[in-house]
């Protein structure tokens, strides 16, 4: 599995408050992430859906945005995972 770059998911959930659906997105984003095969497509879903929360959106486009982790996503692309 390629390495990931850091994921913000601390600061994500203390943006959000408790109990908002949000924080299953985020966790979901991370587990995905983690496992021996990410998936690029669920990867970017789960951008998007984050995205779109606005107390999330500058957080994550920090977090895309990064060369870092534009690597590993097109790292996934290449390598075929």
């Amino acid at each position: 599995m390629p390495e990931y770059p850091p994921f913000p998911r601390k600061d994500l959930h203390e943006a959000l408050a408790e109990g908002h659906p949000g924080r299953e997105t985020i966790d979901q984003l991370h587990h995905e992430l983690s496992t021996e095969r990410p998936d690029r497509s669920a990867i970017e879903s789960h951008v998007r859906k984050l995205r779109s929360i606005p107390e999330l959106a500058a957080i994550v486009a920090n977090w895309w945005d990064d060369p870092a982790t534009q690597r590993f996503i097109a790292n996934l692309s290449a390598t075929g995972l």
